[in-house]
C-alpha cells in the first residue's frame, strides 16, 4: 500500500473523508412517511430577549475555560482574561445577532482535528472528527440556547423519556427507567425484552430542511427560526493535522476550506439540543412507554407473558 506523505494532501484526504461521510449519512436516509409539520404545540417562540451585562457575564462565566481555539486563535481562557475590556462590544455583537436573526458568517468556520477511534491509523475512515469552533460562536450559541431551552422546558415540549442534554436528567435516570420496566415485567410473570439502537454518526444525519420544519412545528418562528436557519446554513470546515518532524519540531497543516451542508456542528453548544428536537417526534410512531432515549442511544422495550 502506497502511503501519502505530503502533509497538505493528507489534510485534504481527511477533510474529504469527513465531508463524504456526512453526505452519505443523509443520502442513505430512508424516505420519511408523511408528517404534519404545522404548529402542533399551540405555543410560540418568535423573538429572543436581549441580554444585559449581568446576563452576558453569567453566560461567559459558565463556559469551560479551555485553551483550545478555532481558526481565530482566541481561546475561551483568553476571552475570559480580556473580558472586562471587550464586554461592551461583545454585548453589542450578541444582541445585534439575536435581534437581526443573523448568525455571523465569520463564526461558521470549524477547524477539524482527526482523532483515531479504532484499528489501523493509516485508514482515514478510522478517525473521528473533532471540531474546534470560534470562541465567539460559543458565546452566541449559549445565549440562544439558554432561551431555547427555557421555552422547551416551560411548555414541556421535549419527549418525557428523552434523558439526554437536559437539566435534572442523566444516564443514571435513563438506566433506572429501563430497569424499572424490567422489574415490573418480571414481577408480573412476564418476559422483558430490550432492543438497543445506536445511530452511527447521529449528528451528521440531520437534514437541515427537515430540522427547520420540525422547529416550526413546535412553535419556533419569527426571528428565532431565522437565526437558527442562519446558524445552520453556509457552514464551512477545514481539517488540521499536526506533524512531528525529524528535529522534534511540530507544525500544523491545513486542508482546503470546504462547505459542510449537512448535520449539526460537532463540538457545538446548540448541536445536541437541535438533535433531540430533530428526533423528538419518535414517540408519535412508537408506543411512548416502550422508549428510553439518551440523545441518539435508544432502547425499545416490550414485555409479554410466558405461556406453558
Amino acid at each position: 500500500m502506497n502511503l501519502e506523505t505530503d502533509p497538505v494532501k493528507i489534510c485534504n484526504i481527511f477533510n474529504d473523508t469527513f465531508l463524504l461521510r456526512n453526505k452519505d449519512s443523509i443520502g442513505t436516509r430512508p424516505t420519511l412517511p408523511c408528517v404534519d409539520f404545522n404548529n402542533i404545540s399551540g405555543v410560540s417562540f418568535s423573538s429572543f430577549t436581549i441580554l444585559d451585562k449581568t446576563q452576558l457575564y453569567k453566560i461567559v462565566s459558565s463556559l469551560p475555560c479551555k485553551k483550545s481555539c478555532g481558526y481565530d486563535g482566541i481561546s475561551m481562557e483568553l476571552l475570559k482574561r480580556c473580558y472586562a475590556s471587550i464586554e461592551v462590544p461583545l454585548l453589542h455583537l450578541v444582541n445585534s445577532s439575536l435581534l437581526s436573526g443573523e448568525f455571523p458568517s465569520s463564526a461558521k468556520l470549524a477547524v477539524i482535528k482527526p482523532l483515531l477511534k479504532k484499528d489501523d491509523p493509516h485508514i482515514p475512515e478510522n478517525y473521528r472528527p473533532i471540531a474546534l469552533l470560534p470562541t465567539v460562536s460559543k458565546v452566541l450559541e449559549k445565549a440562544a440556547c439558554s432561551q431555547l431551552i427555557d421555552f422547551l422546558d416551560s411548555h414541556k415540549l421535549l419527549f418525557e423519556f428523552q434523558f439526554g442534554y437536559q437539566k435534572f436528567k442523566s444516564t443514571k435516570l435513563a438506566l433506572t427507567n429501563f430497569i424499572n420496566k424490567c422489574i415490573d415485567a418480571l414481577e408480573g410473570g412476564e418476559v422483558a425484552i430490550g432492543c438497543f439502537i445506536d445511530l452511527s454518526r447521529a449528528f451528521d444525519c440531520v437534514d437541515h430542511s427537515i430540522l427547520i420544519q420540525k422547529l416550526s412545528s413546535i412553535g419556533i418562528g419569527g426571528t428565532v427560526l431565522k437565526w437558527l436557519a442562519s446558524y445552520l446554513s453556509n457552514r464551512f470546515q477545514r481539517t488540521m493535522v499536526t506533524f512531528s518532524h525529524s528535529d522534534n519540531s511540530k507544525k500544523s497543516y491545513f486542508s482546503d476550506t470546504s462547505p459542510n451542508l449537512t448535520g449539526v456542528p460537532q463540538g457545538s453548544i446548540l448541536g445536541p439540543i437541535l438533535f433531540i428536537i430533530y428526533i423528538n417526534d419518535i414517540h408519535l410512531h412508537i408506543p411512548r412507554n416502550s422508549l428510553t432515549i439518551f440523545a441518539d442511544d435508544t432502547c425499545l422495550f416490550t414485555k409479554n407473558r410466558i405461556y406453558p
